[in-house]
């Protein structure tokens, strides 16, 4: 099997475990590493992916979620830290698990990470962990090794 149909055939297994990131993943073509692995990033959280995901879907890209991991370290949506933005949730109602979600979120969209070189996301709990991993592999083109 070539290395673009397996990574088709894993994307498309991917999407069999779990209907939300089916409803994302389907609007992109598998190729779209950026999309694929941001959507299944974001769509662990289904408290997350509840309040982003229609916006998502409706403008078929990741800008709102980067709006508000921007917003988190201080920043407007043009990175200048001298300036106010105003995102969709209030920061200080985010744990930290969901600020880690939205940064590495927006960094498998843009990637660009916000500051500095990006952290590994200690504040995951395993199933988030994991899914950080693979979507971390998606972005890349990557089928996990066998």
């Amino acid at each position: 099997m070539s290395p673009d149909a397996a990574f088709d055939s894993w994307i498309k297994n991917l999407r069999t475990e779990d209907s939300v990131f089916r409803e994302a993943s389907v609007l992109m073509p598998t190729g779209r590493w950026e999309w694929q692995s941001a959507a299944y990033l974001l769509t662990v959280s289904r408290d997350l992916w509840g309040f982003f995901g229609p916006m998502t879907m409706r403008d078929q890209h990741f800008g709102l979620v980067a709006v508000d991991a921007l917003a988190l370290y201080g920043f407007d949506e043009e990175g200048d830290p001298d300036s106010t933005v105003t995102p969709r949730c209030d920061p200080a109602s985010y744990t930290g698990s969901d600020s880690e979600l939205l940064s590495w979120t927006q960094y498998l969209w843009t990637s660009q990470w916000i500051e500095g070189t990006p952290p590994i996301p200690m504040g995951l709990d395993p199933r988030r962990y994991e899914r950080w991993i693979v979507a971390l592999l998606i972005r890349r083109g990557q089928t996990p090794p066998q």
